[in-house]
C-alpha cells in the first residue's frame, strides 16, 4: 500500500515537471542550443581574427 503511494506521488511529479518544461519550450524554445549558438557566433568573430592576424604573419617579408 505504501509503495503505491510513493508510486503515485512520483508520476504526479514527473507529469507535473513535464507539463512545466513543455509550457517552458512553448514560450521560450530550445535555451541550451540557442545558449551554445550565442556562444560560438560569439567566439567565431575572435577565431576569424586570430586566423587573419595568423596568416597575414605568414606571408611578412623577410
Amino acid at each position: 500500500m505504501g509503495e503505491m503511494i510513493v508510486i503515485i506521488l512520483i508520476g504526479m511529479c514527473s507529469f507535473g515537471c513535464f507539463v512545466i518544461s513543455v509550457l517552458q519550450f512553448i514560450q521560450k524554445g530550445w535555451l541550451f542550443n540557442n545558449a551554445i549558438y550565442m556562444l560560438l557566433k560569439k567566439r567565431r568573430g575572435q577565431w576569424i581574427r586570430r586566423l587573419i592576424i595568423d596568416s597575414q604573419l605568414l606571408y611578412l617579408p623577410y
